[in-house]
């Protein structure tokens, strides 16, 4: 039997359609095998359509450790009774519409704490939440829920000598250009600064601790031509921030020789 060509064929059924109800997301290239989270790569699928591709690719990868543990997880139910795609698509739509109260959330989140998973306990629970949708109010709560700088420390410390969870993916040439992009000119830079906002930023750039650790911080980077023109631009008009504070004797001599300096380099060049 040709597996990948069944396997291809699920694929391009799926990616010619829009499906309606409950479905799952399916890696066309797994991500254990190098697959991004790319659209490209992404495809929905039936439940039922889901636990056949997985078979196949067992069949076509044989070797490949990873994708028989999650054909293994989707296949048998936690007590290691087998289950037929059927079986499992019944199952997984039954769980979508179940509703559980805050209270049991609670309870299930205080019973884990502290526990350290098998990574076969991790791969069980990565399949359970296949096709689960998070809601827009819950989405909001985890934007703006605050981190105790306890939590912080304590996810700091669990994360140290663990590898990057992008090692070995690449990356694709929109990524690095995102990548590549100045945060300087992303639309959160973009965004007009409140008054209250503008008062903290001049009162932080009068501290002379600060001016000095962003001077030692920028020291030595090459500035491109055009962003001279743009800050130049930028500054027309406006009052100096030095306006008002007393220059030292050390900032007076060192403005001097790098007048000298721009002097003798024009004199240079018209020569």
């Amino acid at each position: 039997m040709n597996y990948q060509k069944h396997y291809e064929k699920i694929i391009n059924r799926g990616k010619s359609r829009t499906l309606e109800g409950y479905k799952e997301r399916h890696h066309i290239i797994p991500r254990c095998m190098g697959g991004s989270d790319e659209v490209e790569n992404l495809v929905d699928l039936t439940p039922e359509e889901h636990f056949v591709c997985h078979q196949l690719l067992v069949k076509i990868f044989p070797n490949n450790s990873k994708l028989i543990c999650a054909a293994w997880m989707m296949s048998h139910n936690p007590n290691g009774k087998r289950r037929r795609n059927k079986t499992y698509g019944w199952l997984k739509r039954l769980n979508s519409e179940r509703d559980i109260s805050e209270e049991t959330r609670k309870k299930l989140s205080e019973a884990g704490k502290g526990k350290t998973r098998s990574d076969e306990t991790r791969m069980k629970i990565s399949i359970a939440r296949i096709g689960y949708k998070v809601s827009e109010e819950t989405r909001e709560k985890q934007r703006n829920k605050k981190l105790s700088e306890e939590t912080k420390q304590k996810i700091s410390e669990a994360h140290l000598g663990r590898p990057s969870h992008r090692k070995g993916k690449v990356l694709t040439e929109d990524q690095k250009q995102k990548m590549r992009k100045p945060k300087s000119t992303t639309e959160k830079m973009k965004k007009p600064k409140s008054e209250e906002h503008k008062q903290k930023l001049r009162e932080a750039f009068s501290d002379p601790k600060i001016r000095e650790e962003l001077s030692l911080r920028n020291k030595g980077k090459p500035v491109s031509e055009e962003r001279k023109m743009k800050q130049s631009i930028a500054m027309r008009g406006r009052s100096s921030h030095r306006k008002g504070i007393p220059m030292s004797e050390e900032s007076k001599r060192k403005l001097s020789e790098t007048q000298k300096a721009r002097l003798a380099k024009n004199a240079t060049n018209l020569v």
